[in-house]
């Protein structure tokens, strides 16, 4: 497919002159105005354009400076071709976003290469601002992912600090509602006064009855001795 280009002057004669030098390699779209040239923009895009600095109505820088301002339009080389030799011009040309300058009248061979210069020179621009474009996503989408894993991470660590804390919690439960019981229980055994006490706290209750008249009979007889 042939590459496209729209050439912008007020001059016939030098539209005459690209058309001439390019019909046979390229596309060619012709614009008197700036005007006219954004008609055709509207309707269809174009690979690089040829463009004049003195016309009327619309100079060429003002025509720059427009399609650096419209998106769509932004990335459309533009090849100034004109008589202006002004340095201001030049500077102003580059300032406002064009890719050459050539003066006229120009040579077939120098446009053709400084066209396909701009147009490389623009075509590897792109593919290393999409290429950086996608290693920014690439890079986004990791830190994404990234970012998701440990939001995965945290929130996993959180169900089990809290797993372990319910647990921590059940266990002081049953804990203290063991102990709970055991001194209920104590309490049941007091109030029924099944507590054993120790050996040597107890009392001795044994009585041995033959012992008793024993010593009653001793003291019967002392009492007749005494008496004699």
């Amino acid at each position: 497919m042939k590459k496209s280009v729209l050439a912008v002057d007020d001059s016939r004669t030098v539209l005459n002159m690209v058309e001439l030098y390019l019909k046979n390699d390229y596309e060619i779209i012709l614009a008197t105005s700036g005007n006219q040239a954004f008609q055709i923009l509207q309707k269809r895009m174009v690979d690089i354009i040829l463009l004049d600095i003195n016309m009327p109505v619309m100079n060429g820088l003002v025509v720059l400076k427009k399609l650096r301002e419209i998106e769509e339009y932004q990335e459309i080389p533009v090849l100034f071709l004109t008589g202006d030799a002004h340095r201001a011009t030049v500077v102003e040309s580059f300032q406002t976003g064009s890719q050459g300058y050539i003066l006229k009248p120009v040579k077939k061979e120098e446009l053709i290469k400084r066209m396909e210069e701009i147009m490389q020179k623009q075509k590897d621009r792109l593919e290393k601002k999409a290429e950086e474009e996608k290693k920014r996503q690439e890079e986004e989408e990791k830190k994404k992912i990234q970012k998701e894993e440990e939001r995965k991470r945290k929130e996993e660590e959180q169900k089990e600090n809290e797993k372990k804390e319910a647990e921590k919690k059940e266990t002081e439960k049953k804990e203290e509602n063991l102990l709970d019981n055991i001194e209920e229980s104590k309490k049941e055994e007091k109030d029924l006064g099944i507590l054993v006490k120790p050996v040597e706290e107890q009392e001795d209750l044994s009585y041995d009855p033959f012992e008793d008249l024993g010593d009653i009979l001793e003291n019967f007889v002392k009492e007749d001795e005494d008496t004699e």
